[in-house]
């Protein structure tokens, strides 16, 4: 079983609001309490904040991020966001907390506001990260692409 903090309940609904954080990231801490490890302020430009998203992921443990991936519209050019869920598995992980990951990814997602999340993903290495894979894999779940 695993134990969702408050921090992390509050900080999910503010980024899929879209309105005060652009992502947070949860870690384990005893193997079974997520935790919040850092938030991402809207403030920022969206390449600045993706940078120090990317730049902040440790190559050594797994990760869960939401971020709220802001998009342009091919179909009418309008300016939206697309909501994903990232699991973070570097190979330098453990094997034991890569298990430990995704045997709890759906449970932390249960226990999350609103216990469903449309797009997630999966990352792990810098390479998959690149902001264009990642968005052209997260156009996919989304209705207005």
């Amino acid at each position: 079983m695993v134990f969702v903090s408050d921090e992390c309940k509050i900080n999910f609904s503010k980024v899929k609001r879209g309105k005060e954080l652009r992502y947070c990231i949860f870690k384990f801490i005893n193997e079974t309490d997520l935790v919040v490890d850092k938030i991402g302020s809207k403030k920022e430009s969206n390449d600045e904040s993706w940078e120090e998203f990317v730049s902040s992921l440790p190559f050594d443990e797994c990760r869960y991020v939401v971020y709220q991936l802001p998009y342009i519209s091919k179909t009418d050019n309008v300016n939206r966001s697309a909501f994903i869920f990232l699991r973070w598995c570097p190979s330098g992980a453990s094997t034991k907390t890569k298990m430990i990951s995704t045997f709890f990814q759906k449970d932390v997602i249960a226990d999350l506001p609103g216990g469903y999340v449309q797009t997630k993903l999966q990352a792990g290495s810098l390479d998959s990260l690149n902001y264009d894979h990642i968005l052209e894999q997260s156009l996919r779940f989304v209705t207005v692409k």
